[in-house]
Order: structure tokens, then sequence, then C-alpha cells
């Protein structure tokens, strides 16, 4: 319905090709808050003279620092630091208001399907890959078992915990703000809702796992 919305206030011939309104619809998303955050970030970060003055690496060219001796505009990586760390409690906050209203009954039909099949994929396959994922990188030797133990042990962990803070705020941003029933939202809040008791089983299983055999404790 979006898609099939987008363009309307376009003339009339521009209308009459069929991929306007999906071009009007990627070209809107690009322009909302976390799509610009993620085109503005990526330019600054593959043009090394831009980037240097954010941060100071082995790659970015000497450039006059400022009076603190930092780049001239790290001040705006202070300040997204300190407003990206609000992003776990608003992210509760959404998500606790939105389980409050939630009525499975306004779900779409069949929505508890592809529910069910993506909380498997999360809960018990993932962690598989985790698994096998801090094995290659152990085999190419970015890091051993002997001094990055538990470096392997959270990467293990974050393939087993729930896709909860980024899914929600994303989820946020791409709901329309005139809707009066976010079925988005509650869609998602569905879908985590499913996770965590899975992970009650899950998550102690691959810890037992990893510790037992993979670490040898």
């Amino acid at each position: 319905k979006d898609i099939e919305t987008s363009g309307e206030s376009l003339p009339q011939w521009m209308r009459k090709f069929s991929l306007t309104p999906l071009l009007v619809f990627f070209l809107k998303n690009c322009l909302r808050p976390c799509s610009m955050a993620v085109i503005i970030a990526l330019t600054v970060a593959f043009i090394p003279w831009v980037k240097a003055l954010f941060v100071t690496t082995a790659n970015t060219p000497h450039i006059s620092q400022a009076p603190d001796n930092a780049p001239p505009l790290s001040f705006f990586m202070d300040f997204t630091g300190y407003v990206g760390a609000a992003c776990v409690p608003f992210g509760l906050i959404l998500l606790g208001a939105t389980l409050g209203r939630l009525k499975i009954g306004n779900l779409y039909p069949g929505f508890w399907k592809a529910a069910v099949t993506l909380v498997i994929l999360r809960q018990c396959v993932m962690p598989i890959f985790g698994v096998l994922w801090c094995d290659r990188l152990v085999k190419a030797g970015w890091v051993n078992w002997q001094d990055d133990r538990m470096l392997l042990f959270v990467i293990a962990i974050s393939w087993n915990l729930p896709t909860m803070t980024t899914l929600i705020y994303f989820t946020a941003s791409f709901t329309p703000p005139e809707t009066t029933a976010p079925i988005q939202m509650e869609c998602v809040s569905f879908f985590l809702m499913l996770q965590y008791p899975l992970m009650v089983v899950s998550l102690p299983f691959l810890v037992s796992y990893f510790l037992k055999v993979q670490m040898n404790l």
C-alpha cells in the first residue's frame, strides 16, 4: 500500500511508468533519519580527508589538529556517542508501550507462522553459525583460544541474543507517523515476545556447549 500511494503528487505522465511508485518509495526511505545517518556515515568513512576531520587512525592523512590536539570535528563523535547511548532505553520504552497495547487478533492472518520460523532460525540455527564463525576466526589466525577466550565467548553469545533494539527503532522510524494502528510495531512486539521464552533454553545450551567443548573448561 505504501508503494502504491508513493508518487501521487507527481505529474500524470510520470505516474504512467510502472517503476515510478517504487522509485519514489525508495527515495523517500533514503531521506528518513536512519537512512540518512547510514549514507552520511559511509560517505565520510570512505573519503580519507573527510574522515580525518572526525577521527585519527593509521590510515587517515595528517591534518592540523584542534587546540585540544584532537581532530577538528571530533566533538561530533562525542555528541553522537552520548546521544546514541539513549537508543537502548528508548527501545525498551517503545517495546513496553507496544506490548502493553498488543492484541494478537489484530495481527495479519498467518503472521505467526513467519514469526515462529524466524524465531527458530534466530535462536536455534544462528548460534550454530556463531560457533562455526568463532572456529573460523581461530583458524584464520585473527584470534586464539589462549588470549582471546572472552572475546570468542562474547561473539558466540551475540549470535543467540534477541534482535531487540535495532529492530524496534528501525521499525518505529519507518512506521507512517499518521497511522492510528501501528501494525508494524505490533508485529515486531509479537516477534520479540516469542524470542525470549526460547532464549531461556537456547542460551544456556549454547553457553554450556561453548564452555565445555570449545573452551575445554
